[in-house]
């Protein structure tokens, strides 16, 4: 560059300094001086100036990506979007961004489509959430559920007419007869809704849809006594609610099969009674005496949880399976997980702590089936006053830790919480468990992204 202005000087000191050199050229005072001119020496029409020298502009000939769409020709550089039509010969990205200068695919939702309905950092994705819809429901396919194919129901609601969104009802059992197979969404409004010792029972006779969608918005059920708060004998998806039980929460009977997302359960005699299929993700049990049963041939899968001062918190039968994930056990004041009858499965990423009684015989925390169960990549670790083992010799341990009473093919080493004695079961600076194996899944119990090091952390939580 020095070496270019040297040539460039030379060139008009011998030239008339009315008569500009051809092919030089600046702009602005600061760019002139550098060449020693008090004026500045446009380019002809058409031409950019850069480095002193007139050009034909390379953005002009090779285009301006949708990042920086226009191409400013007086000095051959890209610059950003002012409105729409500097981004019209981008598909796709033809919106402009004010605050970036940049063409994306959206501002706002109402530049996205019904089946991407939501505008995220310019780019348009499908619902993830229920609040992400303006209907209250989000769709499988990740577009939003039109209001037509909506149940809604209200804490003060009654339990006539069709159940609309201007007229709401009030139970979810009523709800059900009122769904069909195009119209299968229930929504709840925010709110308690007290059933006053009733269940909500939702059979083959209550609706004509193959499966039911129940959006609870955040809203409680609550009841008492020696009932069932939801009983379930077909195929339920039940999103984002709360329960508070005198009895039982929810008891998922026969062959259906169950998703339960973001549900709380607090309270009763069991939280969850299985003898169908369920898949659970990012649940909260607690001060219940039993967490989970299983029976009759239940399969379990769950994915981040936390159970809390429970007896128990999963007890399996002999037909029983279980694959569990990113779950956190903690203040069962008996065995935390009782699977001494079931027929198997798997148990990774999992952490079991302050977990059962000083009285008594056989493993503190966990039960193994006779038929062989595979805990990988966990860590159960029960003090007591008593020496017990944690877990007994029915089980495959895997990069398991299991202590504080040894146990064969386990490390024996504490694996260092936050505070125990407080009940924070993270995992602190210089955990054994960090960076200890090379896979795992993609998010922790909190939903915290695995790895967050080098490798993967036993147990439920991925340490920062």
């Amino acid at each position: 560059m020095k070496h270019c202005l040297l040539l460039i000087a030379a060139a008009l000191a011998v030239a008339c300094s009315t008569r500009p050199v051809p092919g030089v050229c600046c702009r602005g005072p600061e760019d002139c001086s550098q060449l020693g001119l008090s004026e500045d020496r446009p380019c002809p029409a058409g031409q950019a100036c850069v480095e002193f020298q007139c050009v034909v502009p390379s953005c002009s000939t090779q285009g301006c990506a949708a990042e920086a769409p226009v191409c400013d020709v007086a000095i051959d550089v890209c610059t950003g979007c002012t409105d729409a039509s500097d981004c019209s010969r981008f598909p796709g990205t033809d919106v402009c961004d004010p605050q970036t200068g940049s063409c994306v695919e959206c501002l706002v939702a109402a530049d996205c489509t019904t089946a991407e309905p939501v505008c995220d950092g310019g780019s348009c994705r499908g619902c993830r959430l229920d609040t992400e819809c303006p209907s209250g429901a989000c769709g499988e396919d990740g577009a939003c559920v039109p209001e037509a194919n909506i149940v809604y129901l209200h804490p003060n609601g009654i339990d006539a007419g069709l159940c609309s969104r201007d007229v709401p009802c009030r139970r979810i059992q009523f709800g059900a007869t009122k769904t069909s197979a195009s119209r299968n969404h229930i929504v709840l409004a925010a709110g308690t809704y007290d059933l006053n010792g009733e269940t909500e029972h939702l059979t083959s006779q209550s609706t004509s849809a193959q499966q039911l969608f129940i959006h609870g918005g955040g809203a409680r059920l609550r009841t008492a006594g020696e009932v069932s708060t939801v009983r379930t004998e077909i195929d339920t998806v039940i999103r984002d609610l709360e329960i508070i039980s005198g009895n039982e929460a929810i008891d998922i009977t026969g062959t259906s099969r169950s998703i339960l997302e973001r549900i709380q359960i607090r309270g009763g005699l069991r939280a969850m009674d299985v003898r169908g299929a369920v898949v659970m993700r990012d649940v909260s049990i607690e001060d219940c005496a039993y967490a989970i049963l299983l029976s009759g041939g239940a399969r379990l899968t769950l994915e981040r949880g936390i159970i809390k001062n429970t007896n128990t918190a999963i007890q399996g039968d002999s037909f029983a399976t279980v694959d569990v994930s990113n779950l956190l056990v903690f203040g069962a004041t008996d065995v935390a997980i009782d699977l001494a009858n079931a027929a198997g499965g798997t148990v990774s990423f999992t952490t079991i702590a302050d977990s059962g009684a000083d009285a008594g015989s056989g493993p503190r925390a966990f039960r193994c089936p006779p038929s062989g169960l595979t805990v990988r990549s966990s860590i159960i670790w029960a003090p007591g006053t008593v020496a017990r083992p944690a877990i007994d010799a029915g089980c495959t341990l895997a990069s398991t830790i299991v202590g504080p009473t040894a146990v064969p093919g386990a490390p024996n080493v504490d694996p260092r919480f936050v505070d125990a004695v407080g009940r924070d079961y993270h995992l602190a600076a210089g955990s054994p468990a960090r960076d200890a194996v090379d896979a795992g899944p993609a998010m922790d119990f909190e939903g915290d992204p695995r790895p967050r090091g080098a490798r993967f952390d036993l147990g439920a939580d991925e340490a920062p």
